[in-house]
């Protein structure tokens, strides 16, 4: 797994080092998301296309990537930039992109402007109880997750919030490990492995076909 850094990052960056919130300035208004288009942020896409086409042409890392299978996965903002990335965005569309992982992605635009059914890609939804300002957009007749083209999938995790993506979730653990012991970040995980492994690799998991055990709500369109 390979993660720019986007000038813009306000939380905790690929170097670990941590933005402020106070200055966050949305290039277009977080409550209007008709006024967004495929020019909002379009400096991610570059981001993120930059780096795919960085590790292609890199002798090392290219011999470990199969060019035709990579998978793109995003939190908040990153959800919204990865969800252009898989043709939500069709000007922003990589073919080379085969899956996409949105986690709590500010879905907004696109369910405005409802461009998630031209999005031809497998995608995997993931929400939170008390994630408020976006889970609920995910949801419902009119939702990203109605909108979206099967195979589909939307995971709700219990008893979390916006941050449980974040490193908010590990910080009163003291090792990658001892953080996927916990209850969120392990189901995180599964689900996300289970998800990308199953339309990357060719790898069932029995996680995607069953009933969501650990999790508020779970649905799966084949």
């Amino acid at each position: 797994m390979a993660a720019p850094d986007h000038d813009d990052a306000t939380f905790c960056t690929v170097d670990n080092t941590r933005g402020s919130f106070r200055n966050l300035r949305p290039q277009q208004p977080l409550g209007d998301p008709l006024s967004w288009t495929d020019q909002t942020y379009i400096d991610r896409r570059d981001d993120l296309e930059d780096l795919i086409d960085a590790l292609l042409a890199d002798p090392v890392f290219a011999a470990r990537i199969d060019p035709n299978a990579i998978g793109a996965a995003g939190h908040s903002l990153g959800g919204y930039s990865v969800l252009g990335l898989g043709g939500a965005w069709s000007s922003w569309k990589d073919p080379r992109v085969k899956a996409v992982l949105a986690l709590s992605p500010y879905i907004q635009p696109f369910t405005a402007h409802q461009t998630l059914p031209a999005m031809q890609v497998p995608v995997m939804y993931q929400g939170a109880q008390f994630d408020v300002g976006e889970t609920p957009w995910l949801q419902g007749p009119n939702g990203a997750y109605a909108q979206s083209n099967p195979p589909k999938y939307f995971a709700e995790l219990r008893a979390a919030s916006h941050f449980i993506w974040s490193n908010v979730a590990c910080s009163r653990t003291s090792s990658v490990q001892e953080c996927l012991a916990l209850p969120n970040p392990s189901l995180i995980d599964a689900y996300g492995i289970g998800f990308l492994d199953t339309y990357l690799k060719g790898r069932s998991s029995p996680l995607l076909s069953g009933s969501g055990a650990g999790l508020l709500a779970w649905q799966h369109a084949p």
